[in-house]
C-alpha cells in the first residue's frame, strides 16, 4: 500500500461499521475461518467457530492490505488460554502461545507478550498493548508477509488518533513511516477496546519500501545517536549488522573535513534527513529524533552506497503543544544548526513542507479519523480517558493541527 493509499482513509472515510463498535461480551462472528496453520493446539479458550484448513495461507499482498486497511476499523480476535493469561499477569514480557485471527483468517500458534512504556502499560486485566510474534512457536510463519503486530492501546494519547492521524501524514508525504490504522481486539470474546494498528519496522518493512532491502535496519535504544556514546545504542533490526559502517558515519559526522552538509551527505541522505526533521517539526513531535535520543531507525540503503536514512517511530505524543523546534539535541540537527548551508537546506526542506501539508488538509484527515472511530470508542469500556475528556482531546488536537503552519513559520521565521 503507497502512501497515497493510506491518506484516501483519513480524507475520504466514513462511519465505522454496525459490528465496529460492539459490547464488552460480544463473542467472534459465526463465519468460516480458515486456519493458515494447523501445527499448534487450540487454546482451551478459543471460540467456537468453523475452521477449515487451506492448502495455502491467504495472499500476502491481500492480507496486508486488509490488515492495514485505513477505510475500515479491524477486528483482530485473540484466544489465550487461561494458563496463558495467567502466565502474562506473572511475566507480561515473555511471549506466551495464543491464536490470531483476522478477516476469516486462523493462525493457531501464535507469540504473544504485553508491551509499553512506565506511562502506557497495563497488565492483561486492564487495557494493554499487545505485541504479536507470529513466527515465536511456528518458525516462518506470517501473516501478509508480515511476523510482527503492534497493538497500542494510546494510553498516552486521550485524543485516541494521534499514531493514525500522524502516520498517515508521514506516508502521505512519500517518506518511509510504518502504517497505522485502527482495530477493535478481542481476547477470547471479550471486547478489550480500540487499538492504533502499528506496522512494524523491520525486513517486511524494509521489503516493502526500498528497491534493495539487503542493508542494515538499526533500532534506536534510549540514548542513540551518531555520537562516540551514543552509535553503542543502536540495535540491529535486520541484515548483516555492519557496526563498522555505522561507526564510520559517526566519524565523519563527528570528524569529518568540509562543510557540514557534504560531509554528512556522504554517509547519511542529508536531502531525506532535513525531509524527516521538517516534519517532526511540522508534527511537533518532540518524543523523536533529533528531539528524543530514542524513536527511530536507521536504514543503510544499499542503492546509494549504503546511505543512511531515517525511519520514525513512536507517533503517539504528536502535536505537542510545547514543542519548540530549536529543543533539539541529535548531532546530525546540533551540527546542521551550526552550518550557515545546512541551514538554509533545512528552511528550504521546511518549507516545502508547509506546502504539503496544508494541500493535505490534515484537520479534515483528523475529523474523519475521528468519525470512523466515534463508534469504537464509546464501546471502548477499558479506555483510560472518558467520552467527554476524548471528545474535548479532539477539539484541542483539531486546534492544534490547524496552529502548526503559522506556529512553524513564526519559530523558523519563514
Amino acid at each position: 500500500m503507497t502512501g497515497a493509499a493510506l491518506w484516501v482513509w483519513v480524507a475520504c472515510a466514513g462511519p465505522a461499521s454496525d459490528d465496529s463498535a460492539g459490547t464488552d461480551t460480544i463473542a467472534p462472528e459465526d463465519t468460516d475461518i480458515e486456519v493458515v496453520d494447523d501445527t499448534g493446539a487450540d487454546t482451551d479458550t478459543a471460540a467456537d467457530t468453523d475452521t477449515e484448513e487451506p492448502d495455502t495461507g491467504p495472499d500476502d499482498d491481500a492480507a496486508y492490505a486488509a490488515l492495514y486497511d485505513p477505510l475500515e476499523i479491524q477486528r483482530i480476535d485473540l484466544e489465550i488460554s487461561e494458563d496463558n493469561l495467567a502466565a502474562l499477569r506473572e511475566d507480561a514480557g515473555t511471549y506466551v502461545e495464543a491464536a490470531f485471527v483476522h478477516d476469516g483468517y486462523r493462525l493457531p500458534s501464535v507469540g504473544v507478550k504485553l508491551k509499553g512504556g512506565a506511562s502506557t502499560f497495563e497488565d492483561i486485566d486492564g487495557k494493554p498493548s499487545f505485541r504479536l510474534k507470529l513466527d515465536e512457536f511456528d518458525s516462518g510463519l506470517d501473516y501478509g508477509g508480515v511476523d510482527r503486530i503492534n497493538l497500542h492501546n494510546m494510553k498516552a494519547d486521550p485524543a485516541q488518533a494521534r499514531e493514525v492521524v500522524a502516520a498517515g501524514l508521514w506516508n502521505a508525504a512519500g517518506l518511509a513511516a510504518p502504517l497505522a490504522n485502527y482495530a477493535e481486539v478481542y481476547v477470547n470474546g471479550v471486547l478489550y477496546g480500540l487499538y492504533a494498528n502499528v506496522e512494524e519496522v523491520d525486513d517486511a518493512f524494509v521489503e516493502r519500501r526500498w528497491t534493495n532491502p539487503d542493508g542494515d535496519l538499526w533500532e534506536a535504544a534510549d540514548g542513540a545517536d551518531l555520537t562516540p556514546a551514543g552509535v553503542a545504542n543502536y540495535e540491529l533490526g535486520s541484515g548483516e549488522g555492519d557496526e563498522d559502517a555505522l561507526d564510520a558515519a559517526r566519524r565523519e559526522i563527528q570528524t569529518g573535513e568540509g562543510d557540514f552538509y557534504t560531509v554528512a551527505n556522504s554517509v547519511l541522505d542529508m536531502t531525506q534527513f532535513l525531509d524527516f526533521w521538517a516534519w517532526q517539526v511540522l508534527l511537533a513531535n518532540e518524543d523523536g529524533y533529533p528531539y528524543e535520543l530514542d524513536d527511530h531507525f536507521l536504514y543503510a540503503n544499499p542503492d546509494d552506497d549504503g546511505a543512511f536514512v531515517f525511519v520514525p517511530w513512536g507517533l503517539d505524543e504528536t502535536f505537542d503543544s510545547g514543542f519548540e523546534w530549536d529543543d533539539y539535541t541529535g548531532t546530525v540537527a546540533v551540527h546542521c544548526g551550526y552550518d550557515a548551508d545546512c541551514t538554509s537546506r533545512f528552511e528550504a526542506r521546511v518549507s516545502l513542507a508547509l506546502t504539503a501539508y496544508e494541500a493535505m488538509t490534515p484537520s479534515v484527515a483528523a475529523q474523519s479519523a475521528f468519525t470512523l472511530s466515534t463508534d469504537a470508542v464509546q464501546a471502548d469500556t477499558r479506555r483510560g480517558a472518558t467520552v467527554a475528556e476524548v471528545t474535548t482531546a479532539r477539539t484541542a488536537l483539531i486546534t492544534a493541527i490547524n496552529a502548526r503552519p503559522n506556529a512553524v513559520r513564526t519559530q523558523l521565521g519563514l
